[in-house]
């Protein structure tokens, strides 16, 4: 079968890689029907290591068609079209009881290598295998288009979380740095949840231009100050949310909060060590907090937003291409060119 591998450092190809197989009772085996391409990809990408080699298959936002069916599974059948998780998780251990599936000592984190546990090839080709299958996925409406679906797999997880998080309120001025395709959902689900403005900072300008049409105030990098000054008098956002991944945008995010409020940091961290303002944040009472979304917890919510239309899916998704056409797309979209990319199969 055909699947998007580690080519080197910021390079992937197409290759041909062993069709997989049920390893354990509870594994399905899915036809992939779409996938996505995410900024959390384009980090693992940058710079291959032990933990994600050449080679490794990437991919963690999926949507397929079930085939092949372990024993043990109960809740699915052959040809149940699915909505994956970027993660799976066991589904009867403590963490999982509690609801909080990314803190199960079983996960494995799809088409990361080994850096956030097990490795377990991706979703970006023909064919994948699911651990815990009951758990991991969902069965799919069939007046959800299956490009949208994509986005629940992880993007809007993430941003639902992010929302969560930062304890979002109606009337709260909110600031989003990086408008990437998570950045643009939570910005879009801040509106939801109620926030009398939404500003981000975004350095693409067609980014910019995306964000502006779903009713947040946007401006560049170097803008973001002088906006946060004008559009709360001189207070500060009540919640920013640092959605690149970088200190220069984390300390950004952290600069336009007001004395009091939140910082939620939902982008994957670039560095391992970065310099905080601490003092700053200590004299002003900022509360970080960090956001991973939870697909598998929060699925419902965001298959029924997409399907009551809540939330435009599609105004997200900037390109759709075909399995050949990752490497190049890919390149694109880590240089910030494109929105959401999504892949046919």
């Amino acid at each position: 079968m055909r699947a998007v591998v580690v080519a080197g450092p910021g390079r992937v190809t197409v290759r041909d890689v062993p069709e997989p197989v049920i390893q354990a009772p509870t594994d399905v085996v899915l036809d992939v029907v779409a996938a996505g391409i995410c900024g959390t990809d384009v980090h693992a990408v940058a710079e291959p290591s032990a933990a994600m080699p050449a080679g490794t298959v990437i991919g963690h936002e999926f949507v397929g068609r079930v085939d092949l069916v372990g024993a043990a599974v109960t809740r699915l059948a052959a040809g149940d079209v699915v909505v994956g998780s970027d993660f799976t998780a066991c589904g009867g251990c403590v963490a999982c009881r509690r609801r909080e599936h990314w803190h199960c000592p079983r996960r494995q984190f799809f088409g990361t290598g080994t850096a956030y546990g097990p490795a377990l090839p991706g979703g970006l080709a023909d064919r994948v295998r699911i651990p815990h299958a009951d758990t991991t996925l969902g069965v799919l409406p069939p007046d959800v288009p299956v490009e949208e679906a994509v986005l629940a797999t992880d993007a809007l997880a993430t941003a639902m979380t992010a929302i969560d998080r930062g304890q979002v309120r109606p009337g709260d001025a909110v600031a989003v740095v990086g408008a990437g395709p998570v950045g643009l959902l939570t910005g879009m689900v801040a509106r939801r949840a109620g926030a009398a403005a939404v500003l981000v900072s975004e350095p693409a300008a067609g980014r910019r231009a995306a964000a502006e049409a779903h009713g947040c105030v946007a401006v560049g990098p170097e803008e973001l100050g002088p906006a946060v000054a004008s559009l709360t008098d001189g207070r500060g956002v009540d919640v920013a949310f640092e959605a690149a991944g970088l200190t220069t945008t984390l300390t950004a995010a952290i600069s336009a909060v007001r004395g009091g409020g939140k910082v939620v940091m939902v982008g994957v961290p670039a560095e391992a060590r970065p310099q905080l303002p601490l003092q700053d944040m200590f004299r002003r009472e900022i509360d970080l907090r960090f956001a991973i979304g939870d697909p598998i917890r929060l699925r419902d919510r965001a298959i029924t937003m997409l399907r009551t239309r809540q939330l435009d899916g599609a105004a997200v998704i900037g390109e759709e291409v075909r399995l050949d056409g990752v490497p190049a797309a890919f390149e694109q979209f880590a240089r910030g060119r494109r929105q959401k990319v999504v892949v046919r199969i």
